[in-house]
């Protein structure tokens, strides 16, 4: 059984870096949507350098890649951080 099939696509203390910027998983909770679908809340923290976000949250299926979330997550950031001028 692959690591999606079981559902351990992420684990709490993983570091994921997209554009030198890090992701660091604090926490992962199982839940069952009204469906039955297994789900996961991802807590987070954005690493960059020396500033450390807060803890934050997402959401997905069990079975999905959290790449794709980590890539979204950076590049929000990113953006926001060009904004403000930081």
């Amino acid at each position: 059984m692959s690591k999606e099939e079981a559902g351990e696509v992420v684990r709490a203390g993983e570091r994921y870096e997209h554009k030198k910027v890090i992701v660091e998983i604090v926490e992962v909770l199982p839940y069952f949507d009204p469906i039955g679908r297994r789900m996961l809340s991802i807590a987070y923290r954005i690493i960059d350098g020396k500033r450390v976000s807060p803890v934050a949250h997402w959401w997905q299926s069990a079975s999905e890649d959290p790449r794709k979330y980590v890539e979204q997550i950076v590049e929000n950031y990113l953006t926001i951080i060009k904004n403000m001028g930081i």
